[in-house]
């Protein structure tokens, strides 16, 4: 069998024990505990589509090609070029929208460093919403409760989905977003307000549309 297929069978089969799961909680709880009760296959569906958008990652030629600024750079290679030297890249970005996929690079093969870079992706554009629910909610389970239908609510945007799970400078431009605002939004001192300057300028250096976040988190400082 090959390795697919076993995926499958493992999706399919913790999806039916989520299932039976959930049933029983109805039945023995009744509505006190349906939204717990439908929390684990809507956890093991968000994390099934997650993994199979990285898996499916070496059969898609673009994840290789905005890699490739990033593998040149690691090989030495200037990000931008000249008229007449250096390699041809298809990159219009600025840098961090390359660097950020850096560690990807350690695989030194193109099928394995494509899917790396999706998870790189994930990590990106998932982490941040994961750390929102950390403050305001003390209690691991209703984090997860906030969590896991926000991964699928992503999952019925086409445009957030790619986003958030293709090599694209869309995102490490939303991470450094949602971390400038996860910064000035939370417990406020000199630290934080320093670090979201950071993310912000980070943001712009990922992607140049980012351009209005430095401006509007100043006016909101003030």
């Amino acid at each position: 069998m090959s390795s697919a297929r076993w995926l499958l069978s493992i999706f399919w089969i913790a999806q039916a024990l989520a299932w039976i799961w959930t049933c029983r909680t109805l039945i023995r709880h009744g509505r006190d505990r349906a939204w717990t009760a439908f929390l684990a296959p809507a956890a093991i569906a968000a994390l099934g589509i997650t993994i199979a958008a990285v898996l499916e990652a070496p059969y898609s030629p673009w994840d290789v090609v905005r890699l490739a600024p990033t593998a040149a750079i690691a090989r030495g290679f200037p990000l931008y070029s000249g008229r007449s030297t250096g390699a041809i890249l298809s990159t219009m970005y600025t840098p961090f929208s390359s660097l950020a996929y850096l560690p990807a690079i350690l695989f030194r093969e193109p099928a394995r460093e494509a899917m790396a870079g999706r998870f790189i992706s994930c990590a990106l554009v998932f982490g941040p919403i994961w750390l929102f629910c950390l403050a305001p909610l003390k209690n691991h389970l209703k984090r997860l409760m906030i969590f896991v239908p926000a991964v699928l609510a992503c999952s019925f945007s086409p445009a957030l989905w790619y986003s958030g799970t293709r090599i694209h400078a869309d995102a490490p431009a939303i991470a450094m977003l949602a971390l400038a605002c996860w910064f000035e939004t939370g417990k406020r001192s000199t630290a934080t307000s320093l670090l979201a300057g950071l993310c912000a300028w980070l943001a712009v250096w990922a992607k140049q549309t980012m351009i209005a976040l430095p401006i509007g988190l100043m006016l909101w400082s003030f």
